[in-house]
């Protein structure tokens, strides 16, 4: 083997550089294993040290940061909306319920061609 050969041989571009430090950083960040790098749920095979990887690294990056806003239970709203799980006080609810709903029209306005107000049949 030339002297030529060997210094290819350890020769670092950028490619190789990139790759290596990404390899570099994953094992590095699998190897932490305190709990506040450990993800919630650990999951098998790629997917799990993917998760482990992500999550060490957000807490890594983040670590001074809160992830989520919180709020007092007092700015907590007491009338979230909600579908199909109340019964609205709404005056006008309450007389389309009270009619079985044969006066609720669907209107279709706006970037269409043709509005149309579409409506409930009885079966």
């Amino acid at each position: 083997m030339s002297k030529h050969e060997k210094t290819e041989q350890f020769t670092l571009t950028r490619r190789k550089l990139i790759s290596r430090f990404g390899a570099l950083s994953g094992i590095l960040l699998a190897g932490c294993d305190t709990q506040f790098y450990k993800p919630p749920i650990n999951r098998g095979g790629l997917i799990g040290i993917a998760d482990t990887l992500t999550m060490a690294s957000q807490r890594m990056l983040m670590s001074n940061q809160q992830l989520v806003q919180e709020h007092d239970v007092s700015e907590i709203t007491k009338h979230f909306p909600v579908w199909n799980q109340s019964d609205p006080e709404d005056e006008e609810y309450q007389r389309l319920k009270a009619g079985n709903y044969v006066e609720w029209r669907l209107p279709i306005t706006g970037l269409v061609n043709n509005p149309i107000y579409l409506f409930l049949l009885k079966t």
